[in-house]
């Protein structure tokens, strides 16, 4: 008879292998005597059997254990009897700290996937060209915040060595933890991911100043670092999903979490300070005056709306301080 499934089996998301199933039905569990055996502490000597069926789809009885399983993110306990329809991809079910991923001959396949062009190019190129730019933006940085060309011809060796360095250093550390976790290092992956981050948040960055320039919306410079702290969250989700690609579901509500939490904070703390959610008043970013698609306001109206709002927020400001100061309201 020929292979009906195929399970494979992963243990603390790596040291992952594959069994394939010729006969139904099959046992799991510590015991030697089972059909699939498992080396977790976690996971019962008879702790599920797997029957497969032409029509019906796959059934799962949970046997005498004290985890149970969770099979599709659903948790069931023991003596518990799932029937499964077959469907589109891998059922998946996690009893202790394994996962198991079964796919039958009955098992509808996954659309291929388009393979993007970009990973047909060895990794070293592509980590190795985003290297080389994010070392000339540091280059072009540092040029325009020098007022003195001398200092910059100075600060020139320091940046051609210390800023490759610095990505690599990075790059280095998340490759260990891949090793530590029996994966591949991605040394340039990691490389690549960082100076993509790095050139992207530039990019985002001047995007959204430039249209604030232009647009006279003064709020896209204001709250430019709400994307930029998202970008940052994605980049340790893909250090983090090459180090553990299996637990890439947990790894993005960790990251996701991560980010809110830190907006929150961040917003609270600039509250506290100004009793504003950002520290800048208006845009602090000047381009050429014939790239400003608005009309300009005139200096009478300008000034008119300026001593308005000040006046408001200093009555708001006093109003306040008096609240606080338990004091009667001015």
């Amino acid at each position: 008879m020929g292979t009906l499934a195929r399970i494979e089996v992963s243990y603390h998301a790596h040291n992952s292998y594959f069994v394939a199933v010729n006969q139904w039905p099959i046992r799991i569990g510590r015991s030697l005597d089972n059909d699939v055996v498992l080396d977790d502490p976690h996971v019962a000597a008879y702790h599920l059997s797997l029957v497969g069926s032409t029509s019906e789809g796959l059934s799962v009885q949970v046997l005498e254990t004290v985890n149970g399983i969770c099979v599709n993110g659903c948790y069931h306990e023991r003596q518990a009897h799932v029937e499964l329809p077959y469907q589109r991809g891998c059922v998946e079910i996690v009893l202790g700290r394994t996962t198991l991923r079964i796919r039958t001959l009955f098992n509808a396949l996954e659309p291929e996937l388009h393979l993007h062009t970009l990973h047909h190019i060895h990794p070293v190129k592509v980590g190795g060209l985003l290297l080389a730019l994010a070392v000339g933006m540091h280059l072009g940085e540092q040029y325009l915040d020098t007022t003195e060309s001398s200092n910059f011809w100075r600060k020139l060796p320091e940046t051609l060595l210390g800023t490759p360095l610095l990505y690599m250093g990075w790059a280095g550390v998340w490759a260990l933890l891949c090793r530590l976790f029996a994966q591949p290092l991605h040394f340039w992956r990691h490389v690549a991911l960082a100076c993509g981050v790095y050139l992207a948040a530039n990019g985002i960055d001047f995007l959204l100043r430039f249209i604030g320039f232009s647009f006279s919306w003064g709020v896209l410079e204001a709250w430019n670092r709400i994307p930029i702290w998202m970008l940052f969250s994605w980049l340790i989700f893909k250090h983090l999903s090459l180090v553990a690609p299996a637990r890439q579901r947990i790894l993005m509500f960790m990251c996701s979490a991560f980010y809110l939490v830190g907006v929150g904070v961040s917003l609270q703390q600039q509250y506290a300070k100004t009793y504003r959610l950002t520290d800048k008043l208006y845009a602090s970013t000047l381009f050429p005056a014939s790239l400003q698609s608005v009309k300009p306001v005139s200096l009478d109206v300008f000034s008119k709306e300026l001593k308005s709002e000040l006046l408001s927020k200093l009555e708001a400001d006093l109003q306040r301080k008096s609240i606080d100061a338990g004091g009667d309201d001015f």
